[in-house]
């Protein structure tokens, strides 16, 4: 034993060494057992031996050994820059077995934090192993040898390890957390900077939390609106309303409704407003509102909606338009067969017989006739206009005193009527139609009861937006317009009343006939004008009538005295072509006497058939313009076609103006409208002749 001893001792003074024994009592304990050698006298080896008893500590030991593997965290020593422990969660997180670890030196280690963050972790190290305070908690990123990326939460502390000062860290992958922050921060940022307001609200209805939009929207400041509710802003919603909107939101994935939103400065915002219900791990709700502004959206429905309206009356009036000129049409070719037999028949009656005052009845009552087929055609667009340049106020003051008796004796007429206004090219007659008409519904609409009736001529410049809301036409240019307008302080319209306004035989009088402002709407279409209405129910209503500065002058000439070609005579053939035989025998009845053969075609081919086979004898053609198959303007292409330069006189029922627009580029001598008189006939047809054979 001795000679084990002294072979264990030689060249050490003590050993040291950790056992496991028993006790006395049986009980398993660990003892650390120390022998400490020295020479005695005789140079005799001495040993002296001491033994503690460190089973508790050991069990500590165990504890924290078992604690260390299966802790979570990644923990770890660091000493002089090397990796002297690791435990399997920081092997984990590094991406490398602890043994790999264990061996790397410490230029290896550091290349294990991404270069980015190295210079300023190394400097947090190098100021903690200076005794410097710093902070105890970091976070920066590591690189795994798989190129991979981890964010980790870094602790540490300064320990001493086998009796050196190293550093003791504890770290933890923070990487998803630090992904989830970023895409807060992202959504966040997209929220606060999103277009539509964003609200989060309690079950009270307050606001917990609004974005910057919602700010703009309603101008309130954030911190304003967060010290509010919804029942500050929304319109006409109640706490027992909103109570019950919650648990309807609550049992829906998504709900969208229209409402208004009040502003700070108290202007209504109509919003669409999609809520969401929000309910957390700590059973705290929300509902979260993503809230659009639609003013825009609804200007712009409006918009559409008004001018479909517009479009729809637009086709309405042409629809209508195109009835009444049609029907004006056909009833002035019967007109014409009555006024012109009637004109013949009564010359050759005894000027006081009965016979001849029943004749002119007929005449006067045809004569009727055509001036309500006239404002038929007026309605239609295709009137007859004797057309020149007029000075809108000056006509307006000529009519003052016809205007004052026949208004009602209680109304008082306002006249602002400026000189100098550009000229207008209308037909003056129809425009004094218009003012009276206005001017008289103006009256009716002051009822029994006194009121201010406002006329008022003058120069407006329109844009496209303001044309868009006129009756007539929707696509006349922005500009300059000659202007009348009529104001009153009567009832006023309602939406109902206003949309038929310009209807055919509509009025809101019981005794209401006619056509009324039908035929005004009709007069200012056919001059190329508009009508602006405005109106509120017991306020009263505004009517503008909008028409184009003139830059020509057309004027008809006067019709000349009829007795002065009772006695004309003339030679040669006129082609009388027309559809409807009793213009055609009226015709002939007219103009045989004068001498005249007459030749007939009852549509346009019949009517070149008839002109091939009397070329050289026809010295007139009289022509219709609406009839079946080769109508009055493609018969006189082809007539012009063959190279005869015979005068052609246009009949149509409807005006001249509508009848020469539809031969633009052909050459006419002249139109005449049904229904017309023998004489005017006469006189028509004799001027047409006599100028030939002066430019023979």
């Amino acid at each position: 034993m001795i000679d084990s001893l002294v072979t264990l001792s030689a060249g050490r003074r003590r050993l040291t060494n950790q056992i496991v024994t028993r006790a006395t009592d049986g009980r398993r304990i660990d003892v650390i057992s120390s022998l400490t050698f020295y020479t005695g006298s005789a140079a005799r080896l001495l040993a002296m031996a001491t033994v503690v008893d460190v089973t508790e500590q050991e069990r500590t030991a165990c504890a924290h050994r078992t604690l260390v593997r299966n802790s979570l965290a990644g923990l770890a020593i660091f000493q002089d820059g090397q990796v002297v422990f690791a435990n399997g969660p920081f092997a984990d997180i590094c991406g490398r077995p602890v043994e790999q670890l264990l061996a790397m030196t410490a230029d290896e280690t550091d290349t294990m934090l991404h270069p980015e963050d190295r210079d300023r972790v190394n400097a947090l190290a190098a100021r903690r192993i200076r005794g410097e305070l710093v902070p105890p908690w970091s976070e920066f990123r590591v690189r795994r040898p798989d190129g991979s990326v981890r964010w980790i939460e870094e602790s540490s502390v300064l320990v001493e390890h086998e009796g050196r000062l190293a550093t003791q860290v504890s770290v933890v992958d923070v990487t998803k957390r630090r992904e989830a922050e970023v895409a807060l921060r992202l959504t966040q940022f997209a929220v606060d900077r999103a277009g539509d307001a964003a609200y989060w609200l309690t079950p009270d209805g307050r606001f917990f939390y609004v974005n910057d939009a919602s700010s703009r929207m309603l101008g309130y400041s954030r911190d304003e609106l967060t010290r509010m509710s919804v029942f500050d802003i929304s319109d006409g919603l109640t706490r027992e309303g909103w109570c019950g909107r919650w648990q309807a939101t609550l049992g829906e994935t998504a709900s969208t409704f229209e409402s208004r939103h009040r502003r700070k400065d108290g202007a209504w915002v109509p919003v669409e407003v999609t809520t969401n219900p929000v309910e957390f791990d700590d059973g705290q709700q929300y509902i979260c509102a993503f809230v659009r502004d639609i003013s825009e959206r609804k200007r712009a429905e409006e918009e559409r909606l008004r001018f479909e309206r517009q479009l729809q009356q637009t086709q309405k009036l042409e629809s209508l338009g195109i009835l009444a000129g049609g029907i004006a049409h056909d009833f002035n070719n019967l007109l014409t067969g009555i006024l012109g037999n009637a004109s013949l028949a009564s010359p050759r009656l005894l000027a006081d017989s009965a016979e001849r005052e029943a004749v002119e009845q007929i005449e006067i009552a045809a004569l009727r006739a055509a001036e309500l087929t006239s404002q038929m055609l007026a309605y239609s667009g295709r009137g007859r206009f004797k057309v020149e340049r007029v000075d809108l106020s000056a006509l307006v003051r000529e009519m003052t005193s016809l205007l004052s008796v026949s208004i009602s004796k209680r109304a008082t007429v306002q006249y602002d009527l400026p000189a100098d206004l550009p000229a207008i090219v209308v037909d003056a007659t129809q425009v004094r139609q218009v003012v009276m008409n206005l001017i008289t519904n103006a009256s009716d609409a002051l009822g029994s009861g006194a009121g201010v009736i406002a006329l008022r001529t003058g120069v407006r410049e329109v844009g496209r937006d303001f044309l868009a809301s006129t009756f007539v036409d929707a696509d006349l240019p922005a500009g300059a317009y000659v202007f009348v307008a009529v104001e009153d302080s009567g009832v006023g319209m309602d939406a109902d009343t206003r949309a038929r306004l310009f209807d055919p035989f509509f009025s809101t009088k019981f005794t209401g006939r006619g056509l009324g402002l039908a035929a005004v709407l009709g007069i200012v279409r056919g001059h190329g004008g508009a009508i602006h209405v405005s109106s509120v129910p017991e306020r009263g209503t505004a009517m503008t009538v909008l028409f184009p500065k003139g830059s020509e002058v057309v004027i008809e000439s006067d019709d000349g005295d009829a007795d002065a070609y009772a006695g004309w005579q003339g030679t040669g053939t006129v082609l009388v072509v027309d559809d409807d035989p009793t213009v055609r025998d009226v015709a002939k009845s007219v103009l045989c006497p004068h001498g005249l053969t007459v030749v007939v075609g009852s549509d346009g081919y019949e009517g070149l058939e008839q002109f091939a086979v009397h070329r050289d004898d026809v010295v007139l053609v009289l022509l219709d313009m609406t009839m079946p198959g080769l109508d009055g303007a493609s018969t006189l292409r082809a007539l012009r076609d063959t190279g005869a330069q015979t005068p052609v006189v246009l009949m149509s029922g409807f005006a001249e103006q509508e009848a020469t627009r539809r031969v633009t580029g052909e050459e006419i001598a002249g139109s005449v409208q049904k229904p017309f008189r023998a004489d005017a006939l006469v006189r028509l047809v004799a001027d047409v002749l006599e100028t030939r054979q002066a430019g023979d």
